[in-house]
């Protein structure tokens, strides 16, 4: 069952959060910007039901209602911008670098489908923003970057998106 996995401890950890944070009058935004753990179902589920904001690395090439999958639909949506990121690379000795990159950002709105291999979700699609950032023309010899993210966070336009790409990206600081 859900509750058993350990991708629950997302839903958990943001309820907890909420809690604190209602207790001592915060009012801001809560933002939770996982890796491919938040992308769980259960977890973007729960994000939903919950009005909590989550950002989140897409791990999986979902089904979309009305056919097709998350992967081909991102690549076929017209690009919105271009940005530069600093990216963090790790080499074979575990060493860190930086190197700047120009990403293409690509952003829809999708309905998900649930997954059909799991009896324990829930039959409901859910609608969110996703977000594309691929790196068209990558250095020679280096491996290109290519990201999908997937947002249940306030999504009005693309500066809101750049927003959320920003985030994304100070996790890897």
């Amino acid at each position: 069952p859900p509750s058993e996995r350990e991708s629950s401890k997302w839903p958990q950890l943001r309820a907890q959060v909420h809690a604190v944070a209602r207790a001592v009058g915060f009012t801001g935004r809560l933002i939770s910007v996982n890796d491919r753990e938040g992308d769980a179902w259960g977890s973007l589920t729960d994000a939903l039901d919950n009005g909590h904001e989550l950002l989140t690395r897409a791990a999986q090439d979902r089904r979309l209602v009305g056919g097709g999958t998350l992967y081909r639909h991102l690549r076929q949506t017209p690009r919105a911008a271009d940005v530069t990121l600093t990216l963090h690379v790790r080499d074979a000795h575990g060493n860190v670098s930086t190197r700047q990159a120009t990403i293409e950002v690509r952003w829809t709105r999708v309905s998900l489908r649930p997954p059909s291999h799991d009896p324990w979700m829930s039959p409901t699609t859910l609608s969110v923003v996703a977000i594309e950032l691929y790196e068209a023309h990558p250095p020679p010899g280096v491996t290109r970057f290519h990201s999908r993210l997937l947002s249940t966070c306030q999504t009005k336009d693309l500066a809101d998106v750049l927003d959320q790409v920003q985030w994304y990206s100070n996790r890897w600081a």
